[in-house]
């Protein structure tokens, strides 16, 4: 995720890995070893239910796992199984499942079985996830293993299409785009008629793709792919965020009239954060106030 796109201001491989090289082997250490697994579990309160709704809906928010060599298997697992001690009602993945290529395919599949086995599960592809944004740096040409991995772990990967679930008699609609940076971002296919179900989430990987689905009916995004800065500087904040409008970094915000919560995902890139513990989110979906 730390690579140069258009006008974005991430990071290139040699930049990052310079940056790496001036850190004091203690701070290298703490940096590679401690904070990148030192995961934060968080939650929030988002008011989209109807006024009359007999109970609160709770979404588990989890992203950018990034399982490579840099990111342990074992780890994610940890984080999974942190994140399902939540007790979530449903539970919605927002991309980049791997960094470039399957470490170990059949062994990652039961690790994500454990989500939907819990909750029915829905997920959005990321840049990592394949297609030709990554397939020049080593990654998967299309989505197909991602997609096939995904279909095997019982996670229904929504790409430009919407799906309907329902949660103690309140219906939500989830919706999934493809990745901003790839080919198959395509709002208007996933925006082809208004279902009237409220509320509506959207997944989608980048958070800078707000500007793009202004204009269609949605309550809540969904985002990963900044890993919160992933490298945190104090009085400078996150110059290296691979993304065009940094307000949006992480947490939950207001964006006109509307939520976008950012995760700063699960794992990063090469292993390393600095003053950025990565998190899942309990997203408690509560109902609105009769004047909202």
């Amino acid at each position: 995720m730390f690579m140069n796109h258009r006008s974005t201001r991430g990071l290139t491989r040699r930049q990052f890995l310079a940056a790496m090289g001036v850190l004091a082997p203690a701070s290298a250490v703490y940096a590679m070893r401690i904070e990148p697994e030192w995961l934060d579990v968080l939650q929030a309160d988002v008011p989209l239910l109807p006024p009359d709704a007999s109970s609160p809906i709770r979404v588990l928010h989890i992203s950018d796992m990034h399982y490579s060599p840099s990111v342990s298997l074992s780890y994610i697992a940890s984080a999974i199984e942190a994140g399902l001690e939540e007790k979530p009602d449903v539970i919605a993945v927002t991309g980049d499942f791997i960094q470039d290529l399957f470490p170990d395919r059949d062994a990652f599949i039961p690790v994500l079985a454990r989500l939907a086995a819990a909750a029915p599960t829905y997920a959005c592809p990321g840049n990592h996830d394949g297609g030709q944004w990554v397939y020049p740096h080593g990654g998967y040409r299309t989505l197909d293993p991602v997609a096939d991995l995904l279909e095997q772990a019982g996670i229904e990967l929504l790409l430009n299409r919407r799906a309907t679930v329902t949660i103690r008699g309140q219906s939500i609609e989830i919706a999934g785009l493809g990745d901003l940076w790839t080919e198959y971002f395509s709002p208007r296919d996933t925006f082809n008629h208004d279902s009237g179900i409220h509320p509506r989430i959207i997944l989608c990987h980048n958070p800078d793709a707000k500007a793009r689905i202004g204009m269609y009916p949605w309550d809540l995004m969904l985002a990963g792919h900044t890993h919160g800065g992933q490298i945190v500087i104090p009085f400078l904040g996150t110059p290296f965020a691979p993304v065009e409008d940094h307000r949006y970094i992480a947490g939950l915000n207001r964006w006109q009239n509307r939520w976008i919560h950012v995760t700063k995902g699960i794992g990063s890139y090469a292993g390393i954060r600095i003053n950025c513990r990565p998190d899942i989110t309990l997203l408690t979906l509560t109902p609105t106030s009769e004047n909202s």
